[in-house]
This record gives structure tokens, sequence and C-alpha cells, in this order.
């Protein structure tokens, strides 16, 4: 609770020798900020490249902005304030992201497994048990199939060649 309460502190001035839990204290902020945030994208259905860029921006800088405008903290006293925990904070981001935005193409997600079901039977793979129905829907609960069950299409001849 004392980590909490001085992390909070208006002015506190913390130092290395006064404050050492500062980084930690950081660390965490930013973990919740990349939570926020990812979880923000990943609903709204947000995509494209600048968001992790603006992502990173928000991670790197918000809490070095309130170390030293809120807490007047003396930086120079921890080795690794500025950049401790950043690559964690944004890959928990992308990670929270890309959950909450591919949770809300569940249906699409359905479809991809059932192709990738029938695939693996048509190749005779071990990976999936898919069979084909008869208006070309996989039942992927199916536990009789067999790479013979499912209907192949012809291939065309390949030309030999000498690579």
């Amino acid at each position: 609770m004392t980590t909490l309460k001085k992390f909070f502190s208006y002015n506190s001035k913390p130092t290395a020798e006064t404050f050492p839990e500062l980084p930690d204290a950081v660390v965490w902020f930013r973990f919740v900020l990349a939570i926020l945030y990812g979880s923000y994208l990943g609903l709204a259905q947000v995509r494209g490249g600048t968001n992790v860029i603006f992502a990173t921006n928000i991670i790197l800088f918000l809490p070095t902005l309130y170390c030293q405008l809120i807490l007047a903290a003396d930086t120079d006293s921890y080795p690794s304030l500025n950049f401790v925990g950043v690559v964690h904070a944004v890959a928990l981001m992308l990670l929270i992201w890309i959950y909450f935005y591919s949770m809300s193409f569940a249906d699409e997600e359905a479809k991809l497994a059932a192709a990738a079901s029938t695939i693996m039977a048509m190749a005779g793979g071990t990976g999936g048990d898919g069979v084909v129905g008869e208006a070309g829907n996989v039942d992927v609960m199916a536990s009789d199939a067999t790479a013979e069950s499912v209907p192949v299409e012809p291939t065309l001849p390949v030309e030999e060649t000498e690579f």
C-alpha cells in the first residue's frame, strides 16, 4: 500500500534512495495503459499500423511525463526509468488488441477452421477430421472422416521440367 501511496503522491520528489520501487510501479502503470488502449483498439475494431506507433508513444511518454511533472522524480538517479517495461507493455497491448479484434469475427474464424479442416482431410493429413456435407458445409465433429470420404477435384497433369 505504501508503494501505491508513494506513486500517487503529488510532487513527492522521489529518488532511487527514497523510492526504489518506482521502476516497478512505472512498469505496472505501462501495463495498465497497454491493457486499456489494447482493449479499446480491439473492441472498436480499429486497424492500421499507425496505432502501434501511437500506442508506443502513449506507453513510453505518458509514464515518463507523469514521473517528471506530477511526481517531480529525479529520473537521473534511476538507471533505466525511461524505457523499463516498454517492450513488454507494447507486446501486451498488441496481444490484447488482436484478441479482442479476433473475438469480434468469430463467424469468419469458424469458416476458416472449417476450410482448413477440409483441406487437411483432402490432403490426407492428420490435422483435420471434417467431412464435407451435401451443401458443401464441413461437419467438424464427424469422427468417421477419411481422405476417401471427401470428394477430391481432379488435377491437371504437371509438365516435367529440368528444374
